[in-house]
């Protein structure tokens, strides 16, 4: 169970790492991916049923955080 956060920071950001991360996501939370831009920084999200996983790309940095759902959105 996820406690509260949890960042994974990766450190290949090509467009095949991406990829992959976004499959293995998919496949882990069994959930459709949503994707948003700002600026420079592309983010895809998935909602499980007890965990919100974020995955970002920003100047080459990939990060996976995982937020425990907590009060109205457990």
């Amino acid at each position: 169970m996820i406690e509260r956060r949890t960042t994974i920071w990766i450190s290949d950001s090509s467009e095949d790492t991406v990829a992959a991360w976004q499959a293995r996501v998919s496949e882990h939370t069994g959930s459709e991916m949503t994707e948003t831009s700002s600026g420079d920084m592309q983010s895809w999200r998935w909602q499980a049923e007890n965990a919100f996983y974020t995955l970002r790309l920003l100047d080459g940095s990939l990060t996976l955080d995982i937020n425990a759902t907590v009060g109205e959105l457990a």
